[in-house]
């Protein structure tokens, strides 16, 4: 009888756990739609702090450990250096992210949609070749509007971070 007690409460807190973090995917979801230059921001100074402190410990493993002592001094000034620029500068950083990741999108986006054109004119059929155009067109756009890009990144990711907390949630309780 105890045993499978305990079964049910191991079995019930990864459920939790899940419910937990889609709450939190919803309410920082929420927040990137309403603020997103603030919540990003405060994301990212979050994120500084993280490497900062992660920096430190990884510097002073080596009293503990002294083997890899280079790689772990210089992963720890790195991280360290990295943490009090991005906690200093969140909206640079900030900039610099979604604009360096709006690039990489747009590039993709013109990849992809120069292959679909080929495949179309190796015999996939019209449609691919529509679709090729569109993606590369779109492709082009983002990468010569990075910039506006980048600024609408932040709410396009709190609107999948909505979607995918609320999927969490909703998968969740119609498991059990």
């Amino acid at each position: 009888m105890a045993n499978s007690t305990q079964e049910e409460q191991l079995s019930s807190s990864p459920r939790w756990i899940v419910v937990i973090e889609g709450i939190i995917a919803v309410v920082l979801g929420i927040l990137l739609v309403i603020k997103p230059i603030g919540t990003t921001t405060v994301v990212l100074q979050l994120l500084g702090w993280f490497f900062f402190i992660a920096g430190l410990f990884t510097a002073l493993s080596i009293i503990i450990n002294r083997e890899h002592w280079g790689w772990k001094l210089f992963v720890g000034v790195l991280g360290v250096i990295a943490g009090l620029f991005v906690s200093d500068h969140p909206l640079w950083t900030s900039l610099a992210i979604t604009t360096t990741f709006a690039v990489i999108l747009g590039l993709i986006g013109i990849f992809i949609g120069v292959s679909k054109i080929g495949m179309a004119f190796r015999g996939a059929g019209w449609g691919q070749g529509i679709l090729g155009i569109l993606i590369a067109i779109l492709g082009v756009m983002v990468l010569f509007n990075a910039f506006i890009s980048g600024i609408a990144l932040p709410i396009l990711l709190g609107i999948f971070s909505i979607i995918g907390g609320l999927a969490a949630i909703v998968f969740t309780f119609r498991q059990r």
